[in-house]
């Protein structure tokens, strides 16, 4: 999973023939998040859930 977060990696394969891009999303969301404080994580729970926490959880 923490592969994700890596430049140009695309998690389905299957979808590089239809869907263009970079494949940047994460890697530069997680370099944003991190220079604020924050932390970023994926979790599979029946689908994809993206956690970003900033500050202190109360």
């Amino acid at each position: 999973m923490n592969k994700a977060f890596e430049p140009f990696f695309r998690v389905d394969p299957a979808r590089t023939q239809f869907i263009p891009g970079a494949e940047l999303g994460l890697a530069i969301a997680k370099e944003i998040i991190e220079r604020y404080g924050g932390t970023i994580r994926l979790e599979n729970r029946q689908g994809l859930v993206q956690m970003v926490v900033f500050g202190a959880v109360s």
